[in-house]
């Protein structure tokens, strides 16, 4: 079996945006989850409704690159010999 290395490293940079825009997603969607939990608690805090929608469209934007980067990543995998993704697997992945 020969190894396509073109194919390998589209693999590896498309999973590593991947976990990254997956991560980045995650830390956003906490962030703004401890905002409104706390803003749920204090009823003298308001809510700073152009930051939150700036951050949900943060989310949108991440969530959109992570599944587009996986898409690339799996489509390359079998040229390559590597497993597909799924995103479960990028957010639990340790590096």
């Amino acid at each position: 079996m020969s190894n396509n290395y073109q194919a390998l490293g589209e693999y590896t940079a498309y999973k590593m945006q991947a976990r990254d825009a997956f991560r980045r997603r995650h830390v956003i969607a906490n962030n703004l989850g401890v905002e409104l939990q706390r803003l749920a608690e204090r009823a003298d805090k308001q809510i700073d409704a152009d930051e939150a929608s700036a951050q949900i469209r943060e989310i949108a934007a991440a969530e959109k690159e992570a599944h587009a980067a996986l898409a690339r990543a799996n489509q390359a995998a079998p040229l390559c010999g590597q497993q597909e993704l799924t995103a479960a697997m990028l957010l639990n992945e340790r590096i």
